[in-house]
């Protein structure tokens, strides 16, 4: 709320009688600032909250190795594609690798046949 509000407070929490949101007022968890109310003690919620930051760094450290994986394997893809090794499926462009055997080939993504041959090469 945006009213100056002089309420009740039990211990370090501090309810607004005017919006009813609910404070602790000792936490340092918020850098210093007041910040929402929370179960348990101050130390608990930094502990929490330390772990989430460990947490989300190990989520960007996985994104960012899975998207170095997929670069390279998008590069792999395109380099086989110019050898002739692999190519897209005619009716759901599903990348295919011939890998011997006749021409016929059996889609496994849609259960497409089509003539390896006559299948156009990629752009």
């Amino acid at each position: 709320c945006y009213e100056m509000a002089v309420g009740q407070s039990e211990g370090t929490k501090f309810t607004c009688p005017q919006c009813t949101a609910s404070f602790c007022l000792a936490c340092k968890a918020n850098l210093g600032l007041v910040g929402p109310a929370h179960a348990g003690s101050c130390a608990e919620r930094i502990q929490q909250l330390q772990q989430q930051t460990e947490e989300r760094q190990n989520l960007e450290d996985w994104r960012r190795e899975n998207s170095q994986a997929d670069t390279r394997f998008t590069e792999l893809i395109q380099r086989e594609s110019r050898q002739g090794i692999t190519k897209p499926c005619p009716n759901c462009k599903q990348i295919i690798t011939k890998n011997g055997g006749c021409d016929h080939m059996h889609c496994s993504k849609c259960r497409g046949h089509f003539s390896w041959s006559k299948a156009p090469l990629p752009p």
